[in-house]
């Protein structure tokens, strides 16, 4: 195996909280949730996931993402 990952890349703002999240399947796969500060009153909250290549995964590593983002 490889090394897999996940790169998130901004140009202005402060990055309050990176949590890492592990997704299912086969391979190692996963997520990062961010949250930037924009400035003092707008706070961005980013998902950059890694998805499998098989649907049944994806779809599983999916319903992981959204239930993040609730």
């Amino acid at each position: 195996h490889g090394w897999h990952g996940n790169v998130l890349l901004f140009k202005r703002g402060i990055v309050r909280n990176v949590h890492q999240i592990k997704l299912p399947g086969l391979e190692p796969r996963g997520a990062l949730v961010a949250e930037i500060d924009l400035d003092e009153k707008r706070t961005l909250r980013i998902i950059v996931a890694h998805l499998g290549l098989l649907r049944r995964s994806r779809s599983e590593q999916a319903r992981v993402v959204l239930e993040i983002m609730n």
